[in-house]
């Protein structure tokens, strides 16, 4: 099961549409891509204005800042004509309708914390400077090759690193927890209508699992939207 799609055409996310007999709310699910085409973002908003709720990531602080600069400084690459998620899907549109879903600050500095010095040297130089790097090399065909996501994924191929299991704590694991919280929160509060879920790609395979597993939803449709077209 694919949400983000690589092919010679372009990079694509995949939107799902999924059910329960034991709810009558339905569930959309919206794989991000933080760095797209102006027209992807577009359609993402048509999607977003049908959710009566929408649970949605984000993870405030300096520190997050620099961890983003691995895609974020690509904006000023012109050339490559894609914009960012923050600029042209910015979340306080949501409004009332919107639900954060992720680390508040509290919950940020307690994991981050519990970090090693090592991985926090990652976090704080290394990606900078790997977005640097891709300030000066990527173009839209690397971008798109790059990010194809599935729910198989392993746990090295999601961090890409070895033995990183504070890392995977602090990127994935404790956010992931945080998020199903509050998504079986807000079943039990949404009795009808359309629950929408805008995360990046990496963590929709777990929230699908989630879903299945726990309050019996399946897919009823899915299509694709996409991101970069090549």
């Amino acid at each position: 099961m694919q949400f983000l799609e690589s092919s010679i055409f372009g990079l694509s996310a995949v939107r799902y549409l999924l059910k329960s007999p034991d709810y009558k709310v339905e569930i959309v699910l919206l794989p991000m891509v933080h760095m797209a085409d102006k027209d992807f973002y577009h359609k993402v908003r048509k999607y977003l204005d049908e959710c009566t709720y929408v649970l949605y990531e984000g993870v405030p602080g300096k520190k997050t800042r620099l961890l983003t600069a691995s895609y974020s400084l690509l904006k000023f690459r012109k050339d490559l004509k894609l914009v960012s998620q923050s600029e042209y899907l910015p979340l306080d549109e949501l409004g009332e309708k919107g639900i954060h879903a992720d680390f508040n600050q509290e919950d940020n500095d307690r994991n981050w914390s519990l970090l090693s010095f090592s991985h926090k040297f990652i976090f704080t130089v290394f990606a900078p400077f790997y977005g640097l790097y891709r300030l000066f090399t990527a173009s839209r065909e690397s971008i798109a090759k790059n990010m194809s996501t599935s729910d198989l994924k392993s746990r090295e191929e999601i961090l890409r690193f070895d033995g990183r299991e504070d890392m995977e704590s602090y990127l994935m694991i404790e956010r992931e927890k945080k998020l199903l919280q509050t998504l079986s929160n807000q079943l039990e509060k949404t009795s009808e209508g359309k629950l929408g879920i805008l995360f990046g790609a990496g963590h929709m395979g777990t929230i699908k699992n989630y879903l299945s597993e726990h309050h019996g939803f399946k897919i009823h449709d899915s299509n694709k939207l996409f991101a970069i077209k090549l």
